[in-house]
């Protein structure tokens, strides 16, 4: 069975693999989002013996219908440049697993944003643009670096912002490089922008929907994430 490594955005996406045992985890690295960092902390995974990727976190929609906590397992992610399948197998797998489990599992490609999209009106543009369901930061620049090795990909997502939501410019605002939030940046932000309060609310609550799909989902894949 390859090794797999997995590559998140956000120390919270990271946490949710604590309901695997410590000494059975896959390793799991969190990047903060952006091509430079995301295709180094893939590398630093195989560097370290992984045999396979996986981009495992949070997603913005695009698609409407797809509410906070939905789980997308897309077939190809798409940039302006360059697109990438997955590997089709494993990712079957991940299906059969999720619903086996009582999941619904979305259809539909994964797009690529070097930016997080804070208007409705962005992720329209980028969904007529690319067709794509949802969107990310990491899978792209990961899925590169798996096509480089040529290692099997795969990419597990949950919408938390949907498409027809902006999404509050404080939570960016509070996000260091790392992908961690800063409570001091985001008591400064919520200073300038004190309207944004009631979205930063229901972004959690989203984000709690979103974090409880992550976690059923490491739970029913188990160690070897399907593979």
């Amino acid at each position: 069975m390859p090794r797999v490594g997995i590559i998140t955005g956000t120390d919270r996406e990271a946490a949710c693999f604590d309901v695997i045992p410590a000494r059975e985890r896959p390793p799991v690295v969190f990047t903060g989002g952006g091509a430079a960092r995301t295709e180094m902390g893939a590398r630093a995974l195989l560097g370290e013996g992984c045999a396979a990727i996986a981009s495992i976190g949070t997603a913005g929609g695009l698609a409407g219908g797809l509410a906070a906590g939905s789980l997308i397992l897309p077939a190809r992610i798409v940039g302006d440049a360059d697109s990438f399948g997955v590997d089709a197998g494993w990712r079957a797998a991940l299906v059969a697993l999720a619903e086996g489990g009582g999941l619904t599992v979305a259809a539909g490609a994964m797009a690529h944003s070097e930016s997080v999209l804070h208007t409705a009106a962005d992720k329209q543009a980028l969904h007529a643009a690319t067709g794509a369901v949802a969107v990310d930061m990491e899978s792209l620049p990961a899925a590169r670096v798996a096509a480089q090795a040529g290692v099997p990909f795969v990419v597990i997502r949950v919408v938390v912002d949907e498409a027809g939501r902006a999404l509050p410019r404080v939570a960016s605002a509070a996000m260091i490089d790392d992908g961690r939030i800063r409570v001091d940046r985001l008591l400064g932000a919520l200073l300038t922008r004190p309207w944004e309060i009631v979205a930063l609310v229901r972004l959690g609550r989203a984000s709690t929907r979103a974090f409880r799909t992550l976690r059923r989902v490491a739970a029913l894949a188990g160690p070897s994430l399907g593979l």
